[in-house]
């Protein structure tokens, strides 16, 4: 099983309890109704950036959230995200 890590920044002006949210209602059923995610879920990064690459294109103060989803195999995970 493999695991795939999204890193999502908000921009400024857009409130992360309204994301949080959208993740809670929509997202979150989304990823539960694909067969080939086993598990979704979503955190919120606090604190500073850390290591060059966060830095690297980080241009916004925005809140930023990390997205660990289990997946079973890659080929029916790039169908079902289509």
């Amino acid at each position: 099983m493999k695991v795939r890590y999204v890193i999502t920044t908000l921009k400024k002006g857009v409130d992360p309890a309204a994301y949080e949210k959208w993740v809670r209602e929509y997202d979150y059923k989304v990823a539960k109704s694909l067969p080939s995610i086993v598990s979704y879920t979503t955190h919120r990064i606090e604190g500073p950036s850390t290591g060059p690459r966060m830095r690297a294109g980080s241009t916004s103060s925005g809140s930023r959230f990390a997205t660990p989803s289990s997946i079973r195999r890659t080929s029916p995970h790039r169908r079902d995200r289509s």
